[in-house]
C-alpha cells in the first residue's frame, strides 16, 4: 500500500501507509541528504585548496614586490617583508605528550599522508581529546604543527619546523 496524505494542518502532513513504505521514504530522504553531505564536503575542500593556492600567489608577488631595488634606501631601517615560514620555531623543550604527538604526525608525513582529523589523532596518540587538544594548540603556538579546519573539523600536519625539532632532539620515527 502506498502512503496517502490523509491530513494536512499548517504545516504538518499526515500520512497513512505500511511500516514498509515509511521505511523506503526514510531510507530515500537519507540517502539524498547523505550525497549532499558529501558532496558539500568535495567543494569545501576543493574550495579551500583554491583559496590556498590564491594566497599563495599573493604571497609570492608580495615578497618580490617587496625586493625591489628601489626600496633599498629604507630597508635597513625597516623591516619590509618577514615570512613566518622563514624564521625557525623557537628552541624549545618539550613535554612527552607533544613528543608523542609530533613522532605520529612525523610518522603519518612519512608515509605520504598530509594531515589526520583531530578526533584519529587523539586515538592514534593514546590520549583523551581533550588532552590532545590542549597539546596540539600549544605545538601550533610554537609553530610545530599545522592547523587546518575543512570537512568534519581540524585537521592537524606537521611543520618543516616540527620535522627539524624531532631531527635535532633524536626523536624523528624511522
Amino acid at each position: 500500500m502506498a502512503p496517502r496524505l490523509t491530513k494536512y494542518q499548517g504545516n504538518q502532513l499526515s500520512y497513512q501507509g505500511t511500516v514498509k513504505s515509511r521505511a523506503l521514504v526514510i531510507a530515500a530522504v537519507m540517502v539524498t541528504l547523505g550525497g549532499c553531505a558529501a558532496a558539500q564536503n568535495a567543494s569545501t575542500r576543493s574550495a579551500m585548496k583554491q583559496e590556498g593556492a590564491d594566497l599563495a600567489a599573493a604571497h609570492a608577488q608580495c615578497k618580490s614586490e617587496m625586493a625591489a631595488s628601489d626600496l633599498d634606501p629604507i630597508r635597513s631601517k625597516v623591516e619590509l617583508y618577514k615570512d613566518s615560514q622563514d624564521t625557525p620555531a623557537p628552541a624549545v623543550d618539550l613535554p612527552a605528550d607533544q613528543i608523542q604527538i609530533l613522532r605520529m604526525l612525523a610518522a603519518l608525513k612519512n608515509q605520504n599522508l598530509e594531515d589526520i582529523p583531530e578526533y584519529e589523532a587523539a586515538h592514534g596518540c593514546d590520549l583523551t581529546a581533550a588532552v590532545f587538544s590542549y597539546h596540539a594548540h600549544e605545538l601550533f603556538k610554537k609553530r610545530l604543527v599545522f592547523a587546518s579546519v575543512y570537512g568534519e573539523g581540524t585537521h592537524y600536519s606537521i611543520t618543516p619546523s616540527g620535522s627539524g625539532w624531532l631531527i635535532e632532539n633524536g626523536k624523528m620515527p624511522k
